[in-house]
Order: structure tokens, then C-alpha cells, then sequence
């Protein structure tokens, strides 16, 4: 009988977080959350080039959900409206709270 060779990898070191196919990958919500802290507003434009995240209004709906403070104001163009979501400076701590919670448990945790 002959041996087969196995073409799967070998399995990383449990300590070895860099070679790990486990890496935590940012989600939608906490990049569009990263975004709102640091650039205080977000339109669907900038949401789809910088987030990769083609539905804005469900990500600002969950995270209203989980408490964080975030406002609408609808901006004109030459084809209509579009909303702009910004985040008021009293909201700011509590968004970067969420954020290190998303970041540390992943989203179902963090959901208030």
C-alpha cells in the first residue's frame, strides 16, 4: 500500500496570531464606526469607497440601536437628496466605547 500524502497545510501554533487564517477582520459596522470617530460624518458614497459597505442606512440603524447618538441631515443635489449621518461631539466617547467593545468580543457581544 502506498502513502498518501496530505496536501493540507499543517496547522498553525496556537500562539502564532500572524500566520493565522483567524485573524479578526474588521466588520462593516466597526469600520463605518471607526469612520464616523474620526471623520465625524459619513455619507453612502463615502461609506461604499472607504468601508466597502453598500448599505449605510442599516449600519447607522444598528448602531442607534446599540446607543450611540448619531444625527441625519439630508444634503441636495443636482438628481435630489441623500442623507449625511454625523456624530455630535457629546456622542464621541460613547461611539469609541462601542467601537473597543466591537473590536475586543466581536458584534454579537457588543450589541447592547
Amino acid at each position: 500500500m502506498s502513502k498518501r500524502s496530505d496536501p493540507r497545510p499543517e496547522a498553525a501554533p496556537s500562539d502564532s496570531h500572524q500566520n493565522s487564517q483567524y485573524i479578526h477582520q474588521p466588520t462593516k459596522l466597526e469600520r463605518v464606526l471607526s469612520y464616523l470617530i474620526t471623520e465625524r460624518e459619513i455619507t453612502q458614497v463615502e461609506a461604499y469607497h472607504h468601508c466597502s459597505c453598500w448599505r449605510l442606512s442599516a449600519v447607522i440603524h444598528t448602531l442607534k440601536k446599540a446607543g450611540i447618538q448619531i444625527e441625519t441631515r439630508q444634503e441636495a443635489h443636482d438628481g435630489g437628496y441623500h442623507s449625511c449621518y454625523w456624530l455630535p461631539g457629546h456622542s464621541l466617547r460613547p461611539a469609541q466605547l462601542h467601537l473597543e467593545r466591537l473590536q475586543k468580543k466581536g458584534v454579537r457581544d457588543a450589541v447592547v
